[in-house]
């Protein structure tokens, strides 16, 4: 008998970790959609570096970032460690800063050329290493 449960427990967490990250996702691809076009903005109409429109837009999108996944992917109503929570979910998203713009200027200087595949791509990277970091480290059931 115990040895039906697990796989049953087994397969509901990864349920449940696949509809997070759905929502992640989502709510991402949201606030994609904003900071490309105010990355388009700043990069070709007022001529602002790309690694700096790329900062202002990570600033940007932190904010609208946090305050979606933490109510509606993670579902977490958090008053009594909001700074924690805020701090370690900022934290998360420098590294994975990090990680996007470092990648985002190998592929446009090293690897394809092409500014916006690079862009769109390392953000991918970049928001699934924001997605697992978020998930075990910030959002767990801890």
């Amino acid at each position: 008998m115990s040895s039906r449960r697990i796989p049953r427990v087994k397969s509901f967490f990864l349920i449940k970790a696949e509809k997070q990250y759905a929502k992640f996702v989502l709510i991402e691809i949201f606030t994609f959609l904003i900071g490309f076009s105010i990355f388009y903005l700043l990069t070709n109409n007022l001529k602002i570096n790309y690694i700096i429109s790329a900062i202002m837009v990570g600033i940007i999108n932190f904010q609208t970032s946090y305050f979606l996944n933490k109510k509606i992917t993670f579902n977490k109503k958090i008053k009594k460690h909001f700074e924690r929570t805020y701090f370690k979910f900022g934290f998360i998203r420098i590294f994975s800063g990090g990680v996007y713009l470092i990648l985002f200027f190998i592929f446009v200087n090293f690897v394809f050329g092409s500014l916006y595949l690079s862009y769109f791509l390392a953000i991918f990277i970049g928001g699934l290493t924001n997605f697992v970091l978020n998930k075990f480290f910030n959002f767990n059931k801890n």
